[in-house]
């Protein structure tokens, strides 16, 4: 704390993605160095943004994503005085923002709003159509707002033999991993689960269990790999443990190999996310999902989650 300020709870957010790492560990020098960078620069702009809202005493403070940096501390300040704040963020879709009211970019409370309201609504005609266009442009890396991850869907064939999962007869999972350095900061975002890794291991451990099914887990993009931000090295680590001892119904895809996710979702009968808006798009295709942690779509009837880790092999059973 500085001056009765939590600047350490104000930039621990991005000191987790500046590092890429899911964990605050000051037994890591580089990471220690970079907090205490964070946390005096967050001081600093701390005292020079309080002269300003006493300066200028807006109503409004509009400003961009409230995460990261000072723009978290010009949030936090301004809603401790009771100013209003309106966060800008890109959009889902090419060309757009959203405004955030009162809330950062991250937090939850945006989405459910939305949700809550629209959720009775019916599509119109045009509605469905253009969402349709919008679903079939994010497949092939079109119309989206950030850098393309995944690679071109590919034919289903070409990637069970590629898996040595040829027998379509059998049910297949699919796992899709999150970059949890982005959200891990957020308490709304928290489920059943405290680390990805051990939701990860208890579904290798229940299709161990079960090998009258096969189970495909994709590493998320972003982790690591050319396409990524950097890397998350102690989640690709932990990752690579889990790997070494799969039982022989279970695949491991890394960040950088090159599979499409969306062909991994067409294939899938059952869809098991962490945190990913890749359950969502496998939800509205029919498919059952269920979910590891907090996300934006909780509460929605068509998805499925569990309150703590225990009940988890139940509702995979079910």
């Amino acid at each position: 704390k500085y001056n009765g300020w939590p600047i350490g709870l104000w930039i621990t957010s991005s000191v987790h993605t500046h590092m890429r790492s899911d964990i605050i560990d000051f037994s890591i020098k580089d990471l220690e160095r970079v907090f205490r960078d964070f946390l005096h620069s967050g001081a600093v702009a701390a005292v020079a943004l309080m002269r300003l809202l006493d300066e200028f005493k807006p109503d409004v403070l509009f400003q961009f994503n409230g995460r990261m940096s000072s723009t978290r501390i010009a949030f936090e300040l301004a809603r401790l005085r009771g100013i209003r704040v309106v966060c800008h963020e890109r959009g889902m879709q090419d060309e757009h923002i959203v405004l955030f009211n009162n809330t950062a970019c991250y937090q939850i409370e945006t989405p459910m709003m939305v949700k809550d309201a629209w959720k009775d609504v019916p599509l119109k005609r045009d509605e469905i159509l253009k969402i349709t266009r919008y679903m079939q442009g994010r497949r092939n890396g079109k119309g989206t707002a950030w850098r393309k991850f995944t690679s071109q869907p590919q034919q289903r064939a070409e990637i069970r033999k590629e898996l040595g999962f040829e027998d379509e007869s059998r049910p297949l999972w699919a796992l899709f991993t999150s970059s949890t350095d982005e959200f891990i900061n957020a308490n709304h975002w928290n489920g059943p689960f405290t680390w990805q890794d051990d939701w990860v291991s208890d579904t290798v451990e229940f299709a161990r269990e079960h090998p009258e099914i096969d189970l495909v887990i994709r590493i998320h993009p972003c982790i690591g790999g050319v396409k990524a931000h950097g890397a998350n090295a102690r989640e690709l680590a932990k990752m690579e443990v889990i790997k070494k001892v799969l039982p022989s119904n279970v695949r491991m895809i890394m960040p950088a190999d090159p599979i499409s996710s969306y062909t991994l979702m067409d294939m899938a009968t059952l869809g098991l996310i962490y945190q990913s808006t890749v359950g969502l798009e496998m939800a509205v295709t029919g498919k059952q999902v269920v979910f590891g942690s907090g996300c934006w779509f909780s509460g929605t009837p068509f998805m499925n989650a569990v309150d703590t880790r225990e009940e988890y092999s139940g509702l995979l059973e079910r």
